[in-house]
Protein backbone atom coordinates (compact mmCIF):
# COMPACT_ATOMS: atom_id res chain seq x y z
CA UNK A 1 0.00 0.00 0.00
CA UNK A 2 1.27 3.45 -0.91
CA UNK A 3 -0.09 6.75 0.36
CA UNK A 4 0.94 10.30 -0.42
CA UNK A 5 -0.52 13.66 0.62
CA UNK A 6 1.26 16.87 -0.36
CA UNK A 7 0.27 20.49 0.03
CA UNK A 8 0.53 21.91 -3.47
CA UNK A 9 -0.36 25.54 -2.98
CA UNK A 10 -2.37 27.93 -0.86
CA UNK A 11 -5.38 25.87 0.17
CA UNK A 12 -4.81 22.92 -2.15
CA UNK A 13 -3.35 19.44 -1.82
CA UNK A 14 -2.61 16.43 -4.03
CA UNK A 15 -2.79 12.90 -2.80
CA UNK A 16 -3.16 9.29 -3.74
CA UNK A 17 -3.72 5.85 -2.27
CA UNK A 18 -2.41 2.86 -4.21
CA UNK A 19 -3.08 -0.76 -3.37
CA UNK A 20 -2.92 -3.92 -5.48
CA UNK A 21 -2.10 -1.93 -8.64
CA UNK A 22 -5.21 0.24 -8.18
CA UNK A 23 -4.70 3.94 -7.62
CA UNK A 24 -7.09 6.59 -6.36
CA UNK A 25 -5.97 10.21 -6.75
CA UNK A 26 -7.60 13.18 -5.06
CA UNK A 27 -7.08 16.95 -5.06
CA UNK A 28 -8.93 18.48 -2.14
CA UNK A 29 -9.17 22.18 -1.33
CA UNK A 30 -9.24 24.08 1.93
CA UNK A 31 -13.05 24.04 1.75
CA UNK A 32 -13.17 20.40 2.87
CA UNK A 33 -11.69 18.27 5.62
CA UNK A 34 -10.49 15.66 3.11
CA UNK A 35 -7.51 14.51 5.17
CA UNK A 36 -9.61 14.20 8.34
CA UNK A 37 -12.35 12.34 6.45
CA UNK A 38 -9.78 9.98 4.98
CA UNK A 39 -8.24 9.23 8.39
CA UNK A 40 -11.65 8.68 10.02
CA UNK A 41 -12.58 6.29 7.19
CA UNK A 42 -9.37 4.31 7.58
CA UNK A 43 -9.83 4.06 11.35
CA UNK A 44 -13.40 2.89 10.82
CA UNK A 45 -12.27 0.23 8.35
CA UNK A 46 -9.53 -0.97 10.69
CA UNK A 47 -11.77 -1.13 13.75
CA UNK A 48 -14.48 -3.03 11.85
CA UNK A 49 -12.12 -5.28 9.90
CA UNK A 50 -12.80 -8.39 11.96
CA UNK A 51 -16.57 -8.03 11.62
CA UNK A 52 -16.24 -7.64 7.84
CA UNK A 53 -14.23 -10.83 7.39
Amino acid sequence: MKFNYDLSGHGWANGFIEMNSKRFEFRPSYLTDAFGDLLRSLVSLLTHYETLR
